[in-house]
């Protein structure tokens, strides 16, 4: 068993380009084009829900717009695959110096201004010294900004400082400055953070873009301090922001900020130039990699699932990595007589058992409820559209079978007779037929099994 989920690492980030996993490649290429066309301050926000893939997509954007600086230090074999995929034929693109900043990641009690000059400062390090010729002041002026900052840093933000700038960058600062015996005023570290800001802008031909990611994971005052400091340090020519963002979620990080009655949307619009809806992902080909995406029942009762619950590419993960525990069994023959005959084993084994998977996984707190038999309307507006319909139907077409529960001669009627029949309390003793299909004692614990994943049914090793 291994989990599904692709980290947002180097290999998974150049590996998602390779196999164009999310179906994104071309509007990347477009958003690539983008970035290359700004001149001037600008920031634009690249808006999605959460779990939709935006770490995914501006970490790729940086990786393409890294292999097309030549001062990036990058392989040559990575810089020739990245090239290969995506092309500008038109003209080159200009080289452009990115920098990561995980918003979440530095939200701690600290000024933000100083773990972005961090990020900044630790970020050059990439670049080789011959491409950048700013390089060498940057990382000075972003180093003495450290020195003049650690008076103020309280304890609880050293472990965040650490992670950021490489160690012996921050050994050397801490060794140079005494925070006991050499406090600084804050005029002074004011002065040095412009001091950095116009190394950073001394060089025109250099176009820094700065990719904000996780903004709206923040607590609302540090959320709302670091798109303020943004606005009054940063507004120079040569740097782009790109912000990965929830823009509905961040609304609603701001009201706590500023109250209820405060308009964050055009709050927002202080800070972004222009805002662009994160492209769909192309779900076939997603199901394909998480190995759902075949047309057998077991895979389109999850697809529909999915689609039905409209599930972003993390919950769409979560469902794949626990169906895959049980779809060896559900797709095996073996398995389908349990107790029973086989229209009716095929049915609960591709319709029924992934169905109470996805809901236990996805809304536990409602799980106990529908498989208590108190929620049949799920149970019908989920079957009644699934694409296993037409074989319900036809099984429920004879009626010389149906024992104990009565039935009108609708799809409706038919699917609530199954549900009262697999899942009523007052039933659970009985052998009860609903059309074609019987159900025992056997099926309803075969389900129980099957949907707990403790079992004979799962299949640990897949």
């Amino acid at each position: 068993m291994k989990r599904l989920e692709l980290m947002p690492t180097d290999e998974n980030i150049l590996k998602s380009l390779k196999e164009d996993i999310f179906k994104r490649n071309q509007e990347l290429g477009y958003f690539i084009q983008l970035l290359d066309n700004i001149e001037g301050p600008y920031s634009l926000a690249v808006n999605g829900s959460w779990g939709s893939g935006k770490t995914f997509f501006v970490k790729q954007a940086k990786m393409i717009l890294d292999a097309y600086n030549v001062n990036f230090d990058m392989s040559k074999e990575n810089r020739f695959i990245i090239e290969n995929l995506i092309k500008f034929p038109q003209h080159p693109i200009k080289p452009q110096y990115c920098i990561y900043y995980d918003a979440w990641k530095n939200d701690c009690n600290l000024d933000p201004i100083y773990s972005l000059i961090c990020s900044i400062t630790a970020g050059y390090e990439y670049f080789n010294d011959r491409g950048s010729e700013n390089k060498k002041k940057v990382i000075e002026a972003g180093i003495s900004v450290i020195q003049n900052m650690i008076p103020f840093i309280p304890n609880s933000a050293v472990r965040t400082m650490l992670s950021i700038l490489p160690l012996d960058k921050m050994k050397d600062a801490l060794e140079k400055t005494n925070p006991l015996n050499n406090v600084k005023e804050h005029i002074e570290l004011e002065e040095k953070i412009q001091g950095f800001l116009q190394n950073l802008s001394s060089e025109k031909e250099e176009r820094l873009v700065i990719f904000v990611d996780e903004l709206d994971r923040c607590r609302p005052d540090f959320a709302v301090q670091l798109l303020e400091r943004i606005k009054h340090y940063f507004d120079l020519e040569n740097i782009t922001f790109v912000f990965s963002v929830n823009c509905e979620q961040l609304v609603q990080t701001i009201k706590k900020f500023y109250g209820e009655e405060f308009d964050a949307g055009r709050y927002l619009g202080r800070f972004f130039d222009q805002v662009i809806p994160l492209p769909q992902a192309e779900l076939p080909n997603y199901f394909t990699k998480l190995n759902i995406g075949s047309s057998v029942f077991f895979d389109l009762t999850i697809q529909k699932f999915i689609q039905t619950k409209n599930l972003s590419l993390r919950d769409i993960v979560r469902i794949a990595n626990i169906e895959n525990i049980i779809k060896k069994h559900m797709t095996n023959r073996d398995f389908w007589f349990i107790g029973s005959n086989q229209d009716t084993g095929y049915f609960i084994s591709h319709c029924v058992i992934p169905l109470l998977i996805g809901i236990n996984t996805l809304e536990p707190q409602h799980y106990s409820a529908f498989a208590n038999g108190e929620n049949v309307a799920e149970f019908i507006a989920f079957m009644r559209e699934n694409d296993y319909s037409v074989r319900i139907q036809e099984a429920l077409k004879d009626r010389q079978n149906d024992e104990i529960i009565e039935r009108d001669e609708s799809l409706e009627g038919g699917l609530q007779a199954i549900y009262i029949a697999l899942f009523n309390k007052s039933y659970e003793n009985e052998n009860v037929y609903v059309g074609k299909y019987l159900f025992t004692p056997s099926i309803r614990q075969y389900i129980k099994e099957a949907s707990s994943l403790l079992s004979q049914y799962s299949n640990f090793s897949y």
